[in-house]
């Protein structure tokens, strides 16, 4: 991976990415409407798996966009986060260490 490449994905993730923990496993997220960025984002990573497209149920009657969702759990989860950790900001770093808190040793 060139930095650039990995300095692109940070700055997507950094707007987009979502990091929690499921039962207690690191996961990173990525939703969004716009699909070739979610592609290009899940090859330079080359790890994590792309679900849909999914729509909506427009229970309020507005119509929405199909949206792409990658997600990466567990260790895809944490190696990502490694990777694109140095060019995240201050908040984003915090909450990959909430993330990697007691998974590193």
């Amino acid at each position: 991976m060139a930095s650039y490449d990995i300095a692109w994905a940070a700055g997507l993730f950094e707007g987009e990415g979502t990091v929690t923990r499921t039962k207690g496993i690191p996961r990173l997220a990525l939703k969004m409407t716009d699909f070739e960025p979610v592609r290009r984002f899940a090859s330079i990573v080359e790890v994590g798996k792309i679900y849909g497209p999914y729509g909506y149920d427009y229970k309020d009657k507005i119509v929405r966009k199909p949206f792409l969702y990658w997600v990466a759990m567990a260790d895809e989860a944490v190696e990502v986060a490694l990777v694109l950790e140095p060019w995240l900001c201050e908040r984003r770093q915090q909450q990959i260490a909430g993330i990697l808190e007691g998974v590193l040793v």
